[in-house]
């Protein structure tokens, strides 16, 4: 099977040791004999998804709720573990207005990641919650998913959930599954291959040039042919770990 090439990046370098890489999600093999978790086209699905982990303990309960007007939220503190402080969560995460949230008595937060994604052919990226972890019934949230070409538009992903349950406190542990990620590479047929790739000066000004844009328009989709106007023919330069260069040394 011929495979397309997914380059992934961090979009910063700060605190990038915290980010767990991207991985593939792992499908148990010793499933029982006949039960739904041996189904060959569950386990086809499964093993089209790569997961994102929260890299950190979030630890979250609603202080204040005006249905519409304000809200306010603390951290709630875990025996024995160490949760994302205030001072953290206002650098990482961001609450929409009151005015544009779907419930008035629902916020929709937004914890901002550095994971890039990009390909030199066309191939779409679709965001979608962890669906086979329990994680997606025990929290009162629901995720943003989104769809998009990662060829043209090297955009940052990133954690939005609309918290559907402000009497209910959200914890999400550090390793634990945000979401899943799945690529759409223009021949139906074709696998993907993800690459961790350099952040280049080619890259990194592309991907400035598609930055923030929603902030200044509505509807991003239609700049999409702008964007491929602007796009240098070659993005994905595999990275080169530190071990595999002392490797190459000897």
């Amino acid at each position: 099977m011929t495979r397309a090439t997914v380059g992934w990046l961090f979009s910063e370098d700060r605190a990038a040791v915290l980010y767990y890489p991207p991985e593939r999600l792992q499908w148990p093999q010793d499933c029982v004999p006949g039960g739904a978790a041996s189904c060959p086209a569950i386990a086809d699905l499964a093993r089209q998804y790569y997961v994102i982990r929260s890299p950190f303990t979030l630890s979250l309960r609603c202080t204040r709720m005006v249905p519409g007007q304000s809200f306010m939220y603390d951290v709630a503190p875990v025996d024995g573990e160490k949760v994302i402080g205030l001072s953290g969560l206002r650098r990482t995460m961001s609450v929409t207005p009151p005015s544009i949230w779907a419930n008035p008595s629902q916020p929709t937060l937004q914890v901002n990641l550095p994971y890039v994604f990009v390909s030199d052919e066309s191939v779409y990226i679709e965001q979608t919650p962890a669906f086979y972890s329990e994680i997606c019934t025990r929290l009162p949230l629901l995720l943003y998913g989104g769809r998009f070409p990662i060829d043209i538009w090297p955009r940052q992903i990133n954690f939005s959930f609309q918290w559907i349950d402000v009497e209910r406190n959200i914890l999400i542990r550090r390793g634990e599954p945000l979401f899943y990620l799945r690529f759409f590479p223009n021949e139906r047929n074709k696998g993907v291959r993800l690459v961790e790739c350099e952040r280049t000066r080619e890259l990194e000004s592309f991907m400035a040039s598609v930055r923030d844009v929603t902030e200044m328009v509505e509807g991003s989709y239609s700049l999409f042919a702008r964007a491929a106007e602007l796009r240098p023919p070659k993005l994905v330069v595999p990275r080169e770990s530190y071990r595999a260069s002392a490797k190459g040394t000897d």
